[in-house]
């Protein structure tokens, strides 16, 4: 399937002579920007293996005489695989810095020896522009984690075209619930204690929690024992059992996506 090769709302889109008109580009790239930086980003990030689409130039011999990341190649991206959940597919917008960009710019700052924060600012541009002249991709498949919030709760691993993983889980009560929505892992611990309030208004402190991946706020997969599995009742995490978690553990990383699925969903 290929995507809308200039959606209206992409700053690159706007006409030439309206360019002065468009506002002046942020030092660092973030979550809802747009500019013709984002789109240039995209085709690296597709170029060099951490986005799972092919680019295709309308015009191949652009390639030889662009600028840069200011005056970005105009094409078409199109997804790898046939086999892609709709809400990883949903996501995808060419021209706007959001969490499937901000995933992919963690994956490489992770490769390349950066800080994992998901903003590409110059370290982030100097090091895509290195590898792409020197065609340093990467090796990693691409995952996606979905967690179905319909009872029997479960969480599944996407990787490149194919479900890899399935596991029964337990996420949030009521009065705690699993935020729901796309967010991507910015800290992850082998190994923590886990403290705070319960939704009865009690503190809890649990030692020795096991294959923590923090995705939203204090939200986060990790093991956890418990007599069974697939029903709501954690504090807000996303609860597995431990040898579950652990292999959940080695398929995720640092900007791997995660969607929490809506209680109602069925998929």
């Amino acid at each position: 399937m290929s995507v809308a090769i200039v959606p209206a709302h992409c700053a690159y889109g706007a006409d030439y002579c309206d360019r002065d008109r468009v506002s002046v580009a942020p030092h660092v790239l973030t979550i809802g920007d747009t500019d013709p930086r984002v789109y240039w980003l995209h085709e690296q990030l597709v170029e060099l293996g951490y986005l799972p689409f092919t680019f295709r130039p309308l015009v191949p011999t652009d390639r030889l005489y662009r600028a840069g990341r200011d005056d970005p190649d105009i094409g078409v991206f199109t997804w790898k695989y046939t086999n892609v959940p709709d809400t990883l597919r949903e996501l995808w917008d060419p021209c706007r810095y959001n969490e499937l960009t901000r995933g992919a710019v963690m994956t490489f700052e992770m490769d390349h020896g950066l800080r994992p924060d998901g903003f590409a600012g110059p370290a982030v541009f100097r090091a895509i522009a290195l590898s792409s002249t020197c065609v340093l991709g990467t090796f990693r498949p691409y995952r996606y984690v979905y967690v179905k919030q319909s009872i029997p709760q479960i969480v599944r691993v996407w990787e490149n075209g194919s479900w890899i993983f399935s596991a029964p889980c337990s996420t949030g009560v009521d009065a705690a619930p699993t935020h729901t929505g796309t967010h991507v892992i910015y800290l992850r611990n082998r190994e923590q204690s886990m403290d705070g309030v319960g939704p009865s208004g009690k503190p809890y402190h649990v030692d020795h929690v096991p294959y923590v991946s923090f995705f939203y706020q204090g939200e986060a997969l990790h093991g956890l024992s418990r007599s069974r599995y697939g029903i709501p009742q954690s504090a807000g995490c996303v609860e597995l059992a431990i040898h579950d978690s652990k292999r959940l553990w080695e398929l995720t990383d640092y900007g791997t996506l995660v969607t929490i699925g809506d209680p109602q969903d069925q998929h």
